[in-house]
């Protein structure tokens, strides 16, 4: 899971320093306030959404093991690594929008909201402890579930 996660927020890392380098011919300022724009909007919702979606395919890969993982706990890693991939893959997307966009228009805010993805996805970089927690919370809330049918 940490390599994935690592690999994930490290290529938009290194394309940001890529980006600091190249020199495009700048668009029009309207096309350049335009791309700015979008990548911007793209970088928000993909904040938002990256924790929304992480959550809701953790859940439902937490809901299709069910009893299983009350007794084998370390079956719900796979749970927390799905959940984990959309979101990290989410924030990487949008924050090669927005890089691109940087590369292209020189907008020091979709570098920085670049920047900001991708810190969003290191700030989730599964550590054992981490993990386990989650794992025994979710086998406790499962058994919790499963007393109260």
């Amino acid at each position: 899971m940490q390599v994935i996660v690592l690999g994930l927020a490290a290529s938009p890392t290194l394309f940001a320093f890529i980006t600091l380098f190249l020199k495009l011919n700048p668009l029009g300022a309207d096309a350049q306030s335009m791309l700015v724009t979008i990548a911007l909007v793209v970088g928000l919702v993909g904040m938002i959404f990256q924790q929304i979606l992480g959550d809701l395919v953790r859940n439902a890969s937490v809901r299709s093991l069910g009893a299983v993982a009350i007794d084998e706990p370390a079956k719900l890693a796979g749970s927390y690594v799905s959940g984990l991939l959309v979101s990290c893959a989410l924030c990487e997307g949008a924050a090669f929008i927005n890089l691109i966009a940087f590369m292209i228009t020189r907008a020091p805010l979709t570098l920085a909201m670049g920047l900001l993805l991708v810190l969003a996805s290191a700030l989730k970089f599964p550590t054992i402890g981490r993990v386990a927690a989650w794992a025994r919370g979710e086998a406790r809330r499962l058994a919790e579930i499963a007393a109260l049918r």
